[in-house]
């Protein structure tokens, strides 16, 4: 996996991100592979991790009223 494999930088970008989201399935064997776990895995070997979420709340509702249209 390519996170896990990151030796300098991680860079994260977004319109929504979970922490707690699994990389692997089934989660109940896999909790090593949680996004908020591989990312501090990687920060204490020494990688540099960037994350920006943004929220553009009015392509949003563009958006979610296009999806009650069709």
């Amino acid at each position: 996996m390519a996170l896990e494999n990151a030796k300098e930088t991680i860079y994260i970008e977004d319109w929504w991100l979970s922490p707690e989201l699994f990389l692997r399935r089934p989660p109940h064997t896999n909790q090593d592979w949680r996004l908020d776990h591989v990312l501090k895995r990687r920060a204490e070997a020494g990688v540099k991790i960037f994350v920006i979420v943004y929220r553009e709340v009015e392509v949003w509702g563009i958006v979610m009223r296009m999806a009650d249209i069709s």
